[in-house]
Order: structure tokens, then C-alpha cells, then sequence
């Protein structure tokens, strides 16, 4: 084989790997761990934050439940809100359109409680495709079209202001829960993507996220009578 064969395989190959890390959406975590209950500073966006293809993931475990109490996972003024509904176990996403109002897409009505659960949220244009631990279970489109208002997409997100490329970690809600490896995504993502990022775990350790979705207790007999019991986790 010629040298300036492999020079020119070798040219493709770089040229191949360098178009693959230009389109591959980049990763960047946001927080590495957070308490629900705690006022949490706004993070700005740095990656693509005018963007209007993104997508946002985190593990989140809800460790009681309150009913009447607003419970915001996430939110971006003008672009984006995560949250579980008032009064039901609804995890609906609020994606913000061109006319001020919200398009909502409800996720799923039965949101898993005291279970580490990992959410990704992501965004192409009018299409949203939700994740919850690595598997597809909602896709939707964001776009509306009546004869007052015409049609309707989403709105770029904002540029500028005090808060206006920023992410707020809980909204300016409480709730008891608690959040680990909330990442920002500067594009959306695929299947593979959301897949390998629940397979990566909440940063809790292997055997914690699988005993998470378990319980063991211990019960003490004696003469075949329950004297006490007890749970390990």
C-alpha cells in the first residue's frame, strides 16, 4: 500500500471522527447532587443556550409525598418546565410557545415515589421525546394552528437578562426529594444516548440503584411467633 494511500486513510478517518464529535450533542452536568428542600442557585446554560434542540436529564428520588403542594423538577423562564402535578403523581413537561402560552405534555400519571427514577427530557424544534430509566415512553409535538392565533412553535429560548439563559433546579418550589446528576444536553439526543446515561447510573453506587427499586426486612420469630421486625433498606 502506497504512503499516500494511508495518508489519505488516515485524512477520512480524522475528517469522520471530527464531523462525529461536531454533530454528537454535547454533555455537560449541571449539578452533581441536590436537596429539593434547599434554595438552589440558578445555573446558567453556556452550550447552545439559544438553541431550540437541547435535552435535560437527571435522577430524581421523591422521598414523600405532599398533596396541594407545587413540585417543580426543573424549569427555564420562557422555554422549559419539569414538574409532578399538584395533586396527583402526573410528571407533565411544559414546553413554552411563540404566543406565551404552554404546550404540556403529560409524561406519565403514575410517577414511581420513594424509587430512584431517571428523566430525560429532549427537544428537537416542535418534537419532544421523554425518557424515563433509558426507555422512550412519550414522543410529541409541540405545534398548534388555529385561525386566532395562526400556527404556533415552540419560542427560541432567551437570551440576556438576569436569568435568561439560566436553569433553576426546583423552580422556586420545595419538595422532599432529592436529585443527583442533573445534565444539560446541547442538542437532542437518541435512544442510545438516553439508554447509555440511566445505564451510567445516579452516581449512588451499582448495588444502591438496584436495591433502590427493592426493600428487605427482617423479621424475628420466636416458637414460630413474630417477636420484632426491622428493614435494612
Amino acid at each position: 500500500m502506497s504512503t499516500v494511500v494511508i495518508i489519505l486513510a488516515v485524512i477520512v478517518i480524522l475528517l469522520i471522527y471530527i464531523l462525529y464529535r461536531f454533530l454528537k450533542a454535547s454533555e455537560v452536568e449541571l449539578t452533581a447532587s441536590a436537596n429539593m428542600n434547599d434554595d438552589i442557585t440558578a445555573m446558567p446554560i453556556m452550550t447552545n443556550s439559544t438553541s431550540t434542540k437541547y435535552a435535560y436529564g437527571l435522577w430524581i428520588y421523591v422521598n414523600s409525598w405532599q398533596m396541594g403542594g407545587p413540585k417543580t423538577l426543573f424549569s427555564r423562564d420562557k422555554n422549559i418546565e419539569l414538574y409532578l402535578d399538584t395533586n396527583s403523581p402526573t410528571l407533565k413537561c411544559d414546553i413554552f410557545m411563540s404566543n406565551d402560552a404552554s404546550k404540556t405534555i403529560e409524561i406519565t400519571d403514575n410517577f414511581p415515589i420513594q424509587k430512584w427514577v431517571h428523566i430525560i427530557v429532549s427537544v428537537d424544534n416542535q418534537y419532544a421525546d421523554c425518557y424515563l430509566d433509558g426507555k422512550l415512553v412519550k414522543s410529541s409535538r409541540a405545534y398548534t394552528e388555529d385561525e386566532e392565533n395562526g400556527i404556533q412553535t415552540p419560542m427560541q429560548p432567551p437570551v440576556g437578562g438576569k436569568d435568561g439563559t439560566k436553569m433553576k433546579l426546583g423552580g422556586n418550589t420545595r419538595f422532599d426529594a432529592y436529585v443527583s446528576r442533573f445534565k444539560h444536553w446541547s442538542s437532542s439526543i437518541n435512544p442510545e444516548t438516553a439508554w447509555t446515561a440511566y445505564m451510567n447510573g445516579n452516581g449512588q453506587g451499582v448495588m444502591k440503584n438496584w436495591f433502590s427499586a427493592y426493600g428487605l426486612d427482617v423479621l424475628v420469630k420466636k416458637d414460630n411467633i413474630e417477636q420484632t421486625k426491622f428493614s435494612l433498606f
